[in-house]
């Protein structure tokens, strides 16, 4: 039962790579739909009426294909709360609750007419939403609301300013045609002091109520209304009511409307069309890394007789191997978690020199700080508090903890004195250990907090959860050890820092394992893994008798 509830995931999901089985099912469903639906657009032809066996048919067909497509939808229920949870962003969520309102209009209009008896040409424009399954199996919609998602903010502002302008010209226009500040024959200073000696009124000026009686556009209102009607057509209809600008410069504005209705297609189909190609570019990079990945899979490692994650390759490598070009590697390692890339200077005693390396650390679950793996059962917890700035200790402190199944948390992304500010905190020196504060619940607080805290906290809070498992490991690269020192943490008084003071007021049974910087650096460093797992059986403080 559950390998056929797995098969349900992966057919819903549909992913690119699926396998033959997968791939035939989702094109079967597409031809179904594109069928079921020019059946409905058949039945309404007069060819089709006159000929019963043909209409039988077609009714035939249609609910032939109104069954599998309600068997379809009780199965997405079956496995909803799977699909639900694999959604990785708001976006995946809201694509779920679409496609499965489509569906569910889809058969709607089948179980009422079988159980109402109503024929089906009373839901034609329901039966019809079924074309819109065919987004499901067709990504090429998804593209283009992507990409107008993603310009969203500039398509907002670029309306903004085109509704502004368009108000602005609407009053010019206005004023242009009932002879005021824009008139295009203004009353001579004579003229103005006659207008004022007898109390006219600005219609009995001189001109004036012949233009206001001439024009149509007597108001603000109507202005606005005529200019927005030009952008769309004259839907309205103003021209067929001789709504033209009589005077000059009005005539003169709505020449600026003209190009400004040319400005309104042009500029938001090119930034559409730009997002169009981030889209793209996006997949491009989705695929990629779904191939680095891979890249990093698990593999038999002949030193430890286990599996492990692949260590770190260098850029130079991962180009040729995969056949990445070099700015969509780091494009990848910019925008996609569970990577980094680390700098490596020369020395002689290092493995590689003056390089770049990608490291992967997505080997549990991904979180502010790091990584957090979390193993049934596990009699240990290895926790790596500078992962990132200690070359070579995190990935150390993961292949123990593969060794011995044992929990690992591990900061991956903080260092003190980072380049960028929001990653800049040391998880071995901070206050913020000692600190009674807690996390506020709501996501709009939360969001007011900073970034290194919330990560500190988060870290600790997973260290005292997983507190009841005994004892702890926490590994650290020292300059001035040879090889390696297993320490219990009350004996390293000499390695005064807040995370070990505020481990030793937890009371928790916790050893320090100071690692050499030097033999991390080497190139056969599973060695001293191996050695280190050994120590660690030897001494039993782990009470595990076999590796």
């Amino acid at each position: 039962m559950q390998k056929f509830l797995d098969n349900l995931v992966l057919l819903f999901e549909q992913p690119e790579e699926g396998p033959l089985w997968q791939q035939r099912i989702d094109r079967i469903f597409y031809i179904l739909i594109l069928l079921s639906s020019l059946g409905v657009i058949l039945e309404t032809l007069d060819f089709v009426k006159e000929r019963p066996l043909f209409l039988e048919f077609l009714h035939g067909f249609e609910d032939v294909a109104m069954a599998i497509f309600a068997v379809e939808l009780l199965l997405r229920f079956l496995v909803i709360g799977r699909l639900y949870a694999n959604c990785q962003d708001g976006w995946e969520r809201f694509l779920l609750f679409f496609y499965t309102l489509i569906d569910i209009l889809a058969v709607l209009p089948a179980i009422i007419s079988a159980v109402l008896y109503v024929h089906h040409d009373y839901f034609l424009t329901f039966r019809l939403l079924r074309v819109f399954k065919t987004f499901r199996h067709d990504d090429s919609v998804e593209i283009v609301l992507r990409a107008i998602l993603i310009k969203k903010d500039i398509l907002f502002k670029t309306a903004i300013i085109v509704v502004i302008t368009t108000i602005f010209l609407a009053v010019m226009l206005y004023e242009a045609e009932n002879k005021f500040e824009l008139s295009d024959t203004p009353a001579s200073p004579v003229e103005q002091v006659d207008a004022s000696s007898s109390n006219l009124s600005t219609l009995d000026k001189p001109g004036g109520k012949e233009v206001q009686d001439s024009t149509k556009f007597k108001s603000i209102g109507i202005s606005i209304a005529w200019c927005f009607s030009m952008f769309v057509g004259d839907l309205a209809g103003f021209k067929e009511r001789d709504f033209i600008p009589v005077t000059h410069f009005g005539q003169f504005i709505a020449g600026i409307l003209g190009f400004l209705n040319i400005a309104i297609v042009v500029i938001p189909t090119g930034i559409i069309a730009s997002g169009f190609l981030e889209v793209l570019e996006e997949k491009t990079i989705e695929s990629q890394y779904k191939v680095l990945r891979n890249a990093f899979r698990p593999k038999y490692n002949p030193t430890l007789k286990i599996s492990l994650y692949e260590r770190p390759r260098t850029v130079f490598t991962l180009q040729n191997a995969l056949f990445i070009h070099q700015n969509t590697l780091f494009r990848i390692l910019e925008t996609k978690p569970g990577f980094r890339l680390r700098a490596v200077h020369s020395d002689n005693n290092e493995k590689y020199s003056d390089i770049n390396l990608v490291e992967y650390y997505g080997y549990g679950t991904l979180t502010l700080y790091g990584v957090k793996r979390i193993v049934k059962d596990a009699q240990a917890t290895v926790i790596c508090p500078d992962g990132f700035v200690q070359k070579g200790v995190g990935y150390f402190a993961y292949a123990i903890s593969e060794i011995f199944r044992c929990n690992l948390i591990s900061n991956e992304r903080f260092l003190k004195n980072s380049l960028d500010m929001q990653f800049d905190a040391s998880f071995l020196h901070n206050p913020d250990y000692q600190s009674r504060e807690v996390l506020p619940r709501s996501k709009r607080k939360l969001k007011e907090v900073p970034m290194t805290r919330r990560a500190l906290f988060q870290f600790r809070n997973h260290i005292r959860g997983q507190a009841r498992k005994q004892p702890m490991l926490i590994f650290v690269s020292d300059e001035m050890v040879k090889n390696f020192e297993i320490l219990p943490l009350d004996a390293a008084l000499s390695l005064q820092n807040d995370l070990f003071t505020w481990l030793r007021k937890q009371q928790l049974s916790t050893y320090v394992i100071l690692v050499s910087q030097s033999r991390l650096e080497n190139y056969l460093y599973f060695d001293l893994i191996a050695e280190v797992a050994e120590a660690i059986k030897k001494e039993n403080i782990l009470n595990i008798n076999q590796i």
